[in-house]
């Protein structure tokens, strides 16, 4: 019979041997390629963002760095397949208020927690939104459309990415800062909606900014409030929701990377380094502030603090508007 001494010198051994095997795989990351989950079809604002970022990532990194749509349920679909994977670093996801702030709330079948079941790498931005009209619709401010709306309750139809977005929400926050009741018609993606926009088949969508501002410069749409508090530098001319009476009507969408839960602290310390060195590059920062990304880089610690306090300032929001879905 081996002697317990001998037995229990073995079995330190293995666990020094495994420990040190599991410490040089986490060393070695990368050593194949790592997917970014896209919570949205592709042509929107996180997409962009995750294409513009890919290739500076694998550069630095040394592999390739592949974006994956997965869309659905306002990111949550897409959120969620990336919790459940194993939290190695080789899966990750862009975040959103969609999926991480305002799911928590107003979803009442979430199946994860927007903050233990993640990692939050690194926040990168945000951009304001803005609620748009066709070119035909008469409304040409926000009191032309309340007037509109108050005669015609619910006949008013608005667009958006998809129920329990962002852009849902801001519809909702002015529907009941405005005490009206509009119509919500939830695509999916806002590439769809922004066609049925400009095929005049809805009058109203609510959308980020940066990706319309080319359509409302040449008349394609029309611009009728922006959600920030202030006037974008993008849109100089198009007034803000608060300006016209609804101060209640602010709100950015925000654009980070996170990944599973419990991600070794070197693996998603090191990611946070590359893109705030990515975003540090002048080609990307000069193409962030073209889209109008307000650039606000937020480490792990900082980002994930970021993501609970959002999740606290939208639960009274969604709550008062009486939003839901089942």
């Amino acid at each position: 019979m081996m002697h317990k001494g001998i037995l229990f010198q073995l079995f330190a051994a293995m666990a020094v041997v495994s420990s040190f095997g599991a410490a040089s795989a986490q060393d070695a990351w990368p050593s194949r390629a790592i997917k970014i989950v896209v919570t949205f079809p592709p042509g929107g604002t996180s997409d962009l963002v995750a294409r513009l970022l890919g290739p500076k990532l694998s550069a630095s990194l040394g592999q390739p760095v592949v974006i994956e749509n997965r869309s659905g349920g306002a990111g949550m679909i897409g959120a969620d397949a990336v919790a459940k994977t194993a939290a190695d670093g080789y899966t990750l996801v862009v975040s959103t208020p969609g999926s991480h702030s305002i799911a928590p709330t107003l979803n009442r079948n979430i199946k994860y927690n927007a903050v233990d079941d993640f990692t939050h790498i690194a926040l990168i931005g945000s951009l304001p939104h803005v609620l748009l009209a066709n070119k035909d619709f008469p409304a040409r401010n926000l009191k032309d459309l309340v007037g509109m709306a108050k005669q015609r309750p619910g006949r008013i139809h608005f667009g958006s990415g998809g129920s329990g977005s962002i852009n849902h929400v801001i519809g909702e926050l002015f529907k009941t800062s405005a005490g009206i009741s509009l119509t919500h018609i939830p695509y999916r993606g806002s590439a769809a909606a922004m066609i049925d926009l400009r095929g005049n088949s809805i009058p109203l969508l609510v959308d980020a900014l940066p990706a319309n501002v080319a359509a409302i410069k040449n008349g394609e749409v029309r611009a009728l409030a922006i959600s920030t508090s202030k006037r974008s530098p993008l849109a100089p001319d198009v007034p803000t929701f608060a300006e016209q009476g609804f101060a209640d009507v602010i709100a950015e969408n925000w654009v980070g990377i996170s990944g599973p839960a419990k991600m070794p602290e070197s693996v998603s310390r090191r990611l946070a380094q590359e893109v705030e060195r990515a975003m540090a590059s002048p080609d990307i920062r000069d193409k962030l502030n073209e889209w109008g990304v307000i650039q606000t880089f937020k480490g792990p610690a900082d980002f994930t603090a970021f993501v609970k306090t959002d999740i606290a300032r939208w639960r009274p929001v969604i709550l008062r508007s009486g939003a839901q879905i089942d």
